[in-house]
């Protein structure tokens, strides 16, 4: 699978503009020349209002953030959310900002810091859920482990899985970033 065609598969919802930001882990060994090839997909998908970022790398294996420039600024500065990250030790500050230090944390966190579901626009119920039990305890488990409302996960653990099918198959077809995200412009049009 092209690096292209894996963003499209596990980023579909953010590309599809239906959520703020997604993860990806890629391998160097699989992509070698994936720094460089992150600063092209930057540049194709800048004027959609998206962005790739590269949050920590390690020798074999970098992640990779996703993510919608305006919709991922409204749910780091949203009160709830902001208050959140403020007492989890966060500064308050630029989109930028907040993303270098959540990239500081993930390198030099010996776990994974738990926080990050704000910033992958998870229900903040759900990220304090998890913390409070150690990824225990959940009403269900897709996209995240679920602790708040199960019926509003389900629904978009559901869309989500629906968007990644489709895209998926456009994407093994020859579709583009491009074309994946002019198409949910379209429908949103």
């Amino acid at each position: 699978m092209s690096l292209e065609q894996l963003v499209i598969c596990h980023c579909a919802p953010v590309l599809r503009g239906m959520k703020v930001s997604n993860l990806l882990s890629c391998s160097y060994e699989e992509y070698p020349f994936l720094e460089k090839e992150m600063e092209v997909f930057s540049s194709r998908m800048r004027p959609f209002g998206l962005e790739c970022s590269i949050l920590c790398r390690c020798k074999r294996f970098a992640l990779v953030l996703v993510y919608d420039l305006k919709k991922l600024d409204i749910q780091l500065t949203s009160l709830e959310n902001s208050e959140y990250l403020a007492a989890s030790g966060y500064s308050a500050g630029s989109l930028q900002s907040m993303l270098v230090q959540l990239s500081r944390r993930l390198s030099s966190c010996s776990g994974f810091p738990h926080e990050i579901g704000v910033f992958l626009g998870y229900p903040l119920a759900d990220v304090v859920g998890f913390t409070e039990n150690c990824g225990k305890n959940f009403k269900y488990s897709g996209y995240w482990k679920v602790y708040g409302d199960l019926e509003t996960a389900k629904a978009m653990f559901r869309s989500y899985d629906l968007c990644r099918k489709e895209c998926t198959l456009l994407a093994m077809n020859g579709g583009t970033l491009e074309e994946i995200i002019a198409c949910s412009e379209k429908k949103s049009a």
